[in-house]
């Protein structure tokens, strides 16, 4: 099934709101009644789903579920989607598509931290700014992203990417401290500017951002710099990003100055970081 929920004006959560799980309920929804009647926590009162929001059957593809309005307090959108796709128009809350598996996730707003924390597969895009901790690693577990695409056009917190095993992530503004730490494999893009120290503790994988005039004070000293090389393999998945909807990846194509790094050495060290400029 399809469904559309809208914020309903009037009404208030008591506290923030346990989205885990929503959106495979309603896949198995056959009824609006049905829907309405959904168990949801806000906070620790139990509701049903039409005490929050509006809900309509919609026409557009199978296995699609749209949300309208402000949804910063649902935390949990998406946790676990395996297939179909999900539309948030506005903000969304902590852990949006956290653990995704599958399908697709757009999301027209902004995100809370842990969005896309240990995706395994499938594509989500952020239209807005993302929080702390993007498609990184659970507290205490050794894996963060292994496998899904994560675009963000706009900002993104601290962390980001940490642990990553392999995947795609591509964040089209500025990023915070600890950018891509003890990655293993992947790729990681920035078209702004990233906070240091970038790449700390990663044995494989890639990590390309624009550098300032200062970026080597961004990488610790056990990074060995390498001289200006350009992978021909860049370019390629800069045009990739740019077909999937990456709106910065022209930007970062016009740049014709690449410098490389290698690293870090106190891990494997068969990691790369390229400042382009």
């Amino acid at each position: 099934m399809s469904w559309r929920l809208t914020t309903l004006h009037h009404a208030t959560a008591p506290g923030p709101v346990e989205a885990r799980g929503l959106v495979q309920a309603l896949f198995e929804t056959h009824n609006a009644t049905d829907a309405a009647r959904l168990q949801i926590w806000a906070g620790t009162a139990s509701l049903h789903l039409a005490d929050l929001v509006a809900i309509s059957e919609t026409a557009v593809p199978y296995d699609t579920i749209e949300f309208e309005g402000d949804f910063s307090l649902w935390n949990g959108l998406g946790f676990g989607l395996s297939h179909g796709k999900m539309i948030v128009h506005g903000d969304t809350g902590a852990r949006a598509g956290g653990e995704l598996s599958g399908g697709s996730i757009e999301i027209h707003g902004h995100c809370g931290p842990w969005a896309a924390v240990s995706a395994r597969s499938g594509r989500m895009t952020i239209h807005g700014n993302a929080g702390d901790w993007l498609a990184a690693n659970w507290p205490g577990e050794p894996k963060g992203l292994s496998g899904a695409e994560i675009i963000v056009q706009g900002h993104a917190g601290d962390h980001a990417g940490s642990r990553m095993r392999r995947g795609l992530i591509a964040i089209g503004g500025d990023t915070g401290i600890g950018l891509g730490r003890s990655m293993v494999a992947g790729s990681i893009f920035v078209a702004g500017m990233a906070k240091g120290p970038v790449g700390l503790g990663m044995k494989r994988g890639s990590i390309v951002f624009q550098g300032p005039p200062n970026h080597p004070q961004l990488l610790s000293p056990s990074f060995k710099t390498g001289g200006e090389f350009r992978p021909l393999t860049l370019n390629m998945q800069l045009k990739y990003l740019h077909e999937i909807g990456w709106q910065k990846a022209p930007n970062l194509l016009s740049l014709t100055s690449c410098e490389r790094y290698s690293g870090d050495l106190l891990a494997l060290g068969l990691g790369e970081v390229l400042a382009l400029a």
